[in-house]
């Protein structure tokens, strides 16, 4: 009878362990927020190296190489001096551009 009645007592306070309250809402307010979500995008893109200003350097030792060049080349007065300034406007041209030469 004991054990049957420990037992009955062991099974009442487990079920009401178990209860729940209950209540009744008055009121509810919802609260919103925006929340950034981190998102990565991957694309192909066309990039252009910047360009290097030109200090005219290379244009002018390229000049003055280039007459020297011509002038040794040509033959005569008017022959020298004809060859020495396309030897200095050639050279102007190359070396501007190997002033300008961007790195590989």
């Amino acid at each position: 009878m004991q054990k049957t009645a420990i037992g009955l007592a062991l099974l009442t306070a487990a079920g009401l362990s178990t209860a729940q309250e209950m209540g009744q809402v008055i009121s509810a307010t919802p609260i919103v927020q925006q929340v950034a979500v981190p998102q990565q995008s991957c694309y192909q893109e066309t990039v252009m190296p910047a360009q290097r200003a030109s200090t005219g350097g290379g244009a002018i030792l390229g000049a003055v190489v280039g007459g020297l060049i011509g002038s040794a080349l040509g033959s005569g007065s008017s022959g020298r001096s004809a060859a020495a300034m396309a030897g200095a406007f050639g050279g102007a041209i190359v070396g501007d551009q190997a002033e300008n030469r961007q790195p590989v």
